[in-house]
């Protein structure tokens, strides 16, 4: 019946609506630390993490994803790496030190690879 599809379409999209909530959180902490990280083992260490909450997000967004356009997934995850890159922009203000600078762009590229890992995985 209609109202069951209804439902039943309302329902996968609060389930999506909350893994991207969740997607939100944990990417903002991992950005977060690895811009924050100062050695290449805590960097390390945080892409550890990273993965093993990735695998746990993308069981989710598998589940959350069925049947609902693959376009939402991505768009959120270029809206993530947007608002960190704008984040660390922000933190850099006038800031003329190379070496914060280029460790700043370096985290942005490496969580935004990881992000694009993570929610590339369960399109495929």
């Amino acid at each position: 019946s209609s109202a069951m599809r209804k439902l039943f379409t309302r329902k996968k999209t609060e389930d999506l609506d909350a893994v991207l909530a969740k997607l939100k959180t944990e990417f903002s902490a991992m950005a977060e630390a690895l811009s924050a990280s100062t050695s290449l083992e805590r960097t390390a260490e945080i892409v550890r993490k990273w993965e093993v909450r990735s695998a746990v997000l993308q069981t989710s967004l598998r589940k959350a994803l069925h049947g609902v356009q693959p376009r939402i997934l991505l768009a959120e995850a270029e809206r993530l790496a947007s608002d960190n890159a704008l984040r660390l922009i922000d933190s850099l203000k006038g800031s003329l030190d190379l070496d914060a600078l280029s460790r700043a762009q370096a985290s942005h590229n490496l969580a935004t690879k990881l992000l694009m890992n993570l929610v590339t995985d369960p399109l495929r």
